[in-house]
């Protein structure tokens, strides 16, 4: 799988905290971010996209605490995802480490726009 396309491929790891979740968030498995992270450790990704799923769509910060410790194990770039509001979950995101995100509901926001130009 990587090895036709290295460094293209992004795994998007879904959790509710560390917990996996699959089909749409609705069910999860027996396995933890921290097993995927090791189980996919020697694969040539080109990141891994972490969203935790207790925290998406409701602009209260994302689990920095468990974003941080996934990017601590893994050695691909981790991309935080889910519940990012401002200019400030962003800069202590960089602060741990993590070098992107995705900005969903506060994208939408003036006030997110302003802080960030």
């Amino acid at each position: 799988m990587t090895t036709l396309y290295p460094g293209k491929i992004y795994l998007g790891l879904d959790a509710k905290k560390d917990q996996v979740a699959v089909n749409g968030w609705t069910e999860s498995v027996d396995k933890t971010i921290y097993d995927v992270a090791e189980e996919t450790a020697s694969l040539a990704l080109g990141g891994i996209i972490y969203t935790d799923i207790s925290k998406d769509g409701k602009m209260q910060g994302p689990n920095f605490e468990l974003t941080e410790k996934l990017a601590d194990l893994t050695p691909h770039p981790v991309t935080a995802s889910g519940g990012i509001r401002s200019l400030n979950d962003l800069k202590r995101l960089e602060t741990a480490g993590i070098k992107a995100a995705i900005v969903g509901k506060a994208a939408n926001t003036e006030a997110f726009w302003e802080e960030i130009s």
